[in-house]
C-alpha cells in the first residue's frame, strides 16, 4: 500500500509591485511566474499568492528544489515600484510505501 505523508511549510517570497494606468503589475525576482495583474492592489496581491502557491507545488511535484527568497532589503526597484513579501503555505507530500504480509494459515478439515 501507499501512503503519502504530507507537511505543510510556510514560505515568504518577496514580490514587486508597479503601478501601471489603471493596473498593478507584480513580479516575483526568485520564481518565474507568468504576468500577474490586479485592478486593485489587493487583488494584484490575492494574484500574486495564487501563481506563487501554484508555480513552488509545480515545482515541488517536478522535484526541483526551491530557491532561497532574495532578502526584501536587495531588491532594487525603480520609484513607482514597492516591494511586498508574499506569504504562502505549501503541502509537501512525501511517498512513503507500507508493505502488509498476510500469514497464511491452514485449516484442518476431518
Amino acid at each position: 500500500m501507499l501512503a503519502l505523508k504530507m507537511k505543510i511549510t510556510e514560505l515568504y517570497y518577496p514580490a514587486v509591485f508597479y503601478r501601471e494606468r489603471k493596473l498593478f503589475r507584480a513580479s516575483f525576482p526568485d520564481i518565474r511566474c507568468k504576468q500577474i495583474l490586479g485592478r486593485t492592489l489587493a487583488e494584484a496581491y490575492k494574484n500574486a499568492e495564487k501563481a506563487l502557491e501554484l508555480q513552488l507545488n509545480e515545482l515541488l511535484s517536478q522535484g526541483k528544489n526551491l530557491s532561497q527568497p532574495t532578502n526584501i532589503f536587495e531588491i532594487a526597484t525603480t520609484d513607482d515600484a514597492f516591494v511586498l513579501m508574499i506569504k504562502v503555505s505549501i503541502i509537501e507530500r512525501r511517498k512513503h510505501i507500507r508493505k502488509t504480509f498476510v500469514r497464511p494459515f491452514h485449516v484442518d478439515f476431518i
